[in-house]
């Protein structure tokens, strides 16, 4: 079903105004962590469109339709940062820096924009800090958690009832508003004048030389690279303090900013044209050509004994099963280790997920990797459980392992 419900279209870019230049249109899908009961299947199901753009200005790609933020994050979200033990630890080495760099001492404030679940937050309150969890979703914190969204009237009533904050840590959280002005003027009162503004997002550029389509989804408003960045901090009096590109995600960009200060970046920070976008957009409709061909082909030489299953529910990986029109006659299930998600089915595909063990009693023959940016860790977990069966890695072209 295809409808146009609650949302907007937007025509400009969200950091400076510029003209849109649209990228990669993936057709209409639902939300991607809109997992679905089994009394569900038989309801309508919401699809929104699904376009990449870009400014021709300042080089931000987004998506061109906006999603309620209710919508995507509510009650019923199903993400938990700490169930996945590679991100556990990628939390904890990057609290670790930032406690150095950052000369971070007993009783600073810390507060963590959009924390899911507490963990990144736990490291700093192990630390001696006092620290907060801003988050919408109501999942359990093991932190102290404030429950909302994030925005300037949020801001002011930490401050009000906490004091300024020393650190300010936005991670995965930057990429899913939509007022990206507003978020920063949350950052502007709260923040001290020589506090820190931690950001960490899925890196555009690496998205772009991966082919990592599967970034796009609804949650994900924003691609950044370090330009787009700087012109939105610059706007809020702020600049790159410091900046580093790391692996999570497919390749992420960690920013420290700071207040007053005036960062002149003189290397080459992104190789980013249009014509760099439009090129990447032409690979990924080849690529998914491919992977239909592959799954296609597996099945075709024997669909009784060629079993072909997914690991990891993911949001991407749903991006990616609703662009190639993948369903339960081309994946028979799902293994993900959230309980959140097992027992459910995944939006549009409606594919049943289930505990990662049923991978090791049922042995198939083929397992599509869902969740490429935890591609190694999932891949020493699974065969380190047993798992015999070859897995199929969809990008940067397709293969077999």
């Amino acid at each position: 079903m295809r409808q146009l419900p609650e949302g907007k279209k937007i025509e400009a870019c969200r950091i400076c105004g510029g003209k849109l230049i649209e990228i990669l249109d993936l057709g209409f899908h639902p939300p991607s962590d809109a997992f679905l009961t089994q009394e569900q299947l038989n309801e309508p199901e919401v699809y929104y469109p699904l376009t990449l753009c870009c400014c021709e200005v300042c080089t931000l790609a987004q998506l061109n339709y906006i999603v309620p933020r209710e919508t995507l994050f509510c009650e019923n979200y199903p993400y938990e940062t700490g169930v996945n033990e590679g991100g556990i630890k990628h939390f904890k080495d990057f609290a670790d820096e930032i406690i150095k760099k950052c000369s971070i001492k007993q009783n600073d404030f810390v507060v963590d924009i959009g924390g899911n679940d507490g963990t990144f937050a736990l490291n700093f309150e192990n630390h001696g800090c006092k620290v907060l969890n801003i988050d919408p979703c109501g999942l359990p914190s093991i932190v102290k958690v404030w429950k909302g969204f994030w925005d300037e009237d949020t801001g002011t009533a930490v401050k009000s009832k906490h004091g300024h904050a020393d650190i300010i840590t936005a991670t995965n959280v930057l990429a899913h508003t939509e007022d990206l002005h507003g978020f920063m003027k949350g950052v502007e009162v709260l923040l001290k004048d020589d506090g820190v503004f931690v950001i960490e997002t899925p890196y555009l550029d690496a998205m772009i030389d991966g082919l990592q389509f599967d970034q796009i989804y609804h949650e994900h408003l924003s691609y950044f690279n370090q330009y787009s960045i700087q012109r939105l901090l610059r706007v809020h009096g702020m600049d790159i303090w410091d900046y580093e590109i790391n692996e999570m995600h497919g390749g992420s960009l960690r920013i420290y900013a700071k207040k007053g200060i005036e960062t002149i970046l003189t290397e080459k920070i992104s190789s980013l044209s249009i014509k760099s976008l439009q090129e990447f957009a032409e690979k990924v409709k080849q690529l998914k050509k491919d992977l239909i061909r592959t799954l296609n082909n597996l099945h075709s030489i024997n669909e009784e004994m060629y079993k072909i299953v997914g690991i990891a529910a993911s949001a991407k990986g749903n991006t990616l099963l609703n662009y190639c029109g993948f369903d339960r006659d081309t994946i028979s299930w799902i293994t993900d280790k959230s309980t959140l998600k097992q027992g459910k089915f995944t939006p549009g595909s409606h594919i049943r997920v289930y505990s990662d063990d049923i991978l090791i009693e049922e042995q198939p023959e083929f397992a599509l990797m869902l969740a490429c940016n935890f591609k190694k860790n999932i891949l020493k977990a699974v065969r380190e459980k047993g798992y015999k069966g070859k897995i199929i890695i969809p990008y940067p072209e397709v293969h077999i392992e």
